[in-house]
């Protein structure tokens, strides 16, 4: 999704200095130093995998553009995932996370048992860490009056798991609102029960107090993760043998055009001033007994192999070598006889 300029969701006459989040893992943006306690809207959700009910904390919170769960639950559950690279921002649209999977799950109540809501969610090592930041005073909440609470003890300073964005929201929410809970907090009816939210009437506090603000979620295209991709790898230099170069320069060196318009080239010896074949004669002369002895035995295969040395020396890519004495040029020009017409 898009990245937009974020606001803070939170209202309150006190002054709030604001820090920037150092932790890629947490989907919080900043840390907010608070005189008054504030709590934000949280509830028990059931998700469901084969069949199964997991009962997890979470977090109702309308400025995240997606739906979040942590690594922990994802884990847990082992739900199916797609691998994906996206980006999730928020104040100042700096990067908060960078999640790496996508999963789908369905989201149950136990208020409301027949409704089931499948959406997606990203996967983070942490989502809100603790909320509320410390446990409420319970005389806070005396004249809490008698509603079905998505989460009994929302007071309580504990774990979320999941953290429910404006993707779902309209799916969970319900027609009815109570105000001046408490005298400051806002309560609404949800599918899983009534969330409360408010900053809580209480003498002053000195702890720092964590709250959301809008999370965007900006998946990367695939042109720029290969861009950095390539940016980041060092490509290899592969080293030329040094055979292949010695052949490049002797190519480069002694290629040629004959007055017939052929290209004319020399073979590729490493020291073409101190040849040293060896006694290569007796091997040579060897491998020409057996082909001999092999074609006397196969006729056709004689022939077009006849075919083959007359062509060669009709378009010039041989001749005869007059050595006299030689028996490898005998041999030779005794082939040459045997291919002449009878």
């Amino acid at each position: 999704m898009p990245d937009q300029q974020s606001h803070p969701s939170t209202a309150t006459h006190q002054q709030i200095q604001s820090t920037p989040s150092t932790s890629q893992a947490n989907v919080q943006t900043f840390l907010a130093v608070n005189t008054q306690g504030v709590l934000l809207s949280t509830a028990l959700i059931e998700v469901c995998h084969l069949g199964i009910k997991y009962s997890a904390r979470a977090l109702i919170d309308s400025g995240s553009e997606a739906t979040f769960i942590s690594e922990r639950l994802f884990n847990l559950i082992k739900l199916p995932y797609e691998s994906i690279q996206a980006q999730v921002s928020g104040v100042n649209l700096s990067v908060a996370a960078q999640p790496r999977k996508r999963c789908q799950l369905i989201i149950g109540s136990s208020v409301k048992p027949h409704i089931q809501i499948e959406t997606c969610a990203y996967v983070l090592p942490q989502l809100a860490g603790n909320l509320p930041s410390y446990t409420l005073p319970e005389a806070s909440l005396k004249d809490l009056p008698p509603l079905q609470l998505a989460d009994p003890n929302f007071f309580r300073s504990s774990q979320i798991d999941v953290l429910i964005g404006a993707d779902i929201l309209p799916s969970i929410l319900l027609s009815g609102s109570h105000s001046n809970i408490c005298g400051t907090l806002l309560g609404q009816e949800t599918i899983f029960g009534w969330i409360l939210c408010g900053p809580i009437a209480a003498s002053p506090t000195s702890k720092v107090c964590s709250f959301s603000a809008r999370l965007a979620v900006k998946e990367s295209k695939l042109d720029s993760i290969l861009t950095k991709f390539w940016e980041v790898e060092d490509v290899p230099v592969k080293l030329v043998k040094e055979s292949t170069s010695v052949c490049e320069e002797n190519f480069i060196r002694s290629t040629k055009r004959s007055e017939d318009g052929r290209y004319v080239v020399s073979l590729p010896f490493k020291e073409p001033d101190n040849i040293k074949l060896g006694h290569s004669r007796p091997i040579a002369l060897a491998q020409y007994l057996r082909n001999e002895m092999r074609l006397s035995k196969d006729l056709p295969l004689k022939e077009q192999y006849d075919s083959v040395i007359r062509e060669y020396l009709d378009l010039g890519h041989m001749h005869q070598h007059h050595d006299e004495g030689s028996r490898r040029v005998q041999r030779f020009q005794s082939l040459i006889k045997r291919e002449q017409p009878q």
